[in-house]
């Protein structure tokens, strides 16, 4: 390395040290506004896998690189872990970084593209033409809570309209002119 090779590094440095420095700082003089969340109770739970999946691929957990995240998530994907499972352990790597006051790995461009590759939800039919279109512009999170609670909207209505089709068939045929019976006597 030349001699201007190096001084170039030297002020390189100097300038990271007085950045950190700078910024260690400002932390410090405004800690009591940065209160940090506790981990969920399940949180330790959920964050075995994704601390198991650094130590194999020798890759550091925390902060996490975006493209450590992004695999991850799709390597959990081609295990067969479900959606809902996936999204739970991203949350609990959120609250991890939050808690340590880390910039947040999960809620990036490249995370949200894979995540958008694994969601295949379709928008809810009973939107609109634009909201369908808009569909696509939604974060994943957002459209995989959007399409869970869709899901369980249709799965309780198709139960309410079986135990009223199977009391409408507890009905005898004689009962409803037996009630018309009654009313005229009164």
């Amino acid at each position: 390395m030349s001699l201007a090779q190096e001084i170039e590094a030297a002020k390189q440095r100097e300038l990271i040290a007085a950045l950190d420095a700078g910024e260690k700082a400002v932390a410090e003089s405004h800690a009591y506004l940065l209160i940090a969340p506790e981990l969920d109770p399940g949180d330790v739970e959920l964050l075995k896998p994704w601390l198991t999946w650094c130590r194999d691929k020798s890759v550091r957990s925390v902060p996490a690189k975006v493209w450590c995240v992004a695999a991850y998530v799709l390597d959990r994907h081609k295990q067969g872990a479900p959606e809902s499972e996936i999204f739970d352990e991203l949350g609990a790597l959120e609250r991890l970084h939050d808690k340590w006051r880390l910039p947040n790995p999960v809620t990036t461009a490249i995370v949200s593209a894979v995540l958008d590759t694994i969601i295949k939800d379709p928008a809810p039919r009973s939107w609109t033409k634009q909201e369908q279109e808009d569909w696509p512009l939604l974060p994943p999170t957002i459209k995989a809570a959007i399409a869970r609670r869709e899901r369980e909207r249709d799965t309780y209505l198709r139960k309410i309209q079986t135990e009223l089709a199977d009391l409408k068939k507890q009905l005898k045929p004689d009962e409803p002119k037996a009630v018309t019976t009654q009313k005229e006597k009164v």
